[in-house]
């Protein structure tokens, strides 16, 4: 139960700016770079550059929705 103890402070510090950060992160900024996704992050949504090695030097989402 110290697990509980140690993290239930943290969450319910957390839990009352909730709602703000969550509403800050749709905000559009004109200094930034504004992006909207859908959230489906899984790899076989992302392509990959690799190198003549084959490290991935390079990664982008792509999203192929159809319905």
């Amino acid at each position: 139960m110290v697990f509980i103890a140690r993290y239930s402070e943290k969450v319910s510090k957390l839990s009352d700016h909730m709602y703000q950060i969550g509403a800050d992160t749709h905000m559009f900024c004109e200094d930034e770079f504004n992006v909207i996704i859908h959230g489906d992050c899984q790899v076989n949504n992302m392509l990959f550059k690799y190198d003549n090695n084959g490290k991935p030097i390079d990664q982008i989402f792509v999203s192929t929705i159809t319905s």
